[in-house]
Protein backbone atom coordinates (compact mmCIF):
# COMPACT_ATOMS: atom_id res chain seq x y z
CA UNK A 1 0.00 0.00 0.00
CA UNK A 2 2.92 2.33 0.71
CA UNK A 3 3.86 2.31 -2.97
CA UNK A 4 0.39 3.45 -4.02
CA UNK A 5 0.43 6.28 -1.47
CA UNK A 6 3.80 7.47 -2.77
CA UNK A 7 2.50 7.49 -6.34
CA UNK A 8 -0.59 9.47 -5.31
CA UNK A 9 1.56 12.07 -3.55
CA UNK A 10 4.41 12.43 -6.03
CA UNK A 11 2.45 11.66 -9.21
CA UNK A 12 0.67 15.05 -9.47
CA UNK A 13 3.83 16.98 -8.61
CA UNK A 14 5.82 15.11 -11.27
CA UNK A 15 3.13 15.80 -13.88
CA UNK A 16 3.13 19.51 -13.00
CA UNK A 17 6.93 19.76 -13.15
CA UNK A 18 7.01 17.96 -16.51
CA UNK A 19 4.23 20.18 -17.88
CA UNK A 20 6.02 23.35 -16.74
CA UNK A 21 9.30 22.13 -18.25
CA UNK A 22 7.60 21.42 -21.59
CA UNK A 23 5.90 24.84 -21.65
CA UNK A 24 9.13 26.66 -20.79
CA UNK A 25 11.07 24.78 -23.46
CA UNK A 26 8.35 25.35 -26.05
CA UNK A 27 8.06 29.09 -25.37
CA UNK A 28 11.70 30.00 -24.80
CA UNK A 29 14.33 27.27 -24.26
CA UNK A 30 16.73 29.40 -22.24
CA UNK A 31 18.30 29.11 -18.79
CA UNK A 32 17.03 32.60 -17.90
CA UNK A 33 13.39 31.54 -18.28
CA UNK A 34 14.00 28.42 -16.20
CA UNK A 35 15.62 30.44 -13.42
CA UNK A 36 12.70 32.91 -13.33
CA UNK A 37 10.23 30.01 -13.19
CA UNK A 38 12.09 28.44 -10.25
CA UNK A 39 12.24 31.76 -8.39
CA UNK A 40 8.52 32.40 -8.93
CA UNK A 41 7.60 28.91 -7.65
CA UNK A 42 9.57 29.57 -4.46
Amino acid sequence: MGGQISENIFGPFSAVLIAKARVVRAVLPSQTVVMHAVIRDK
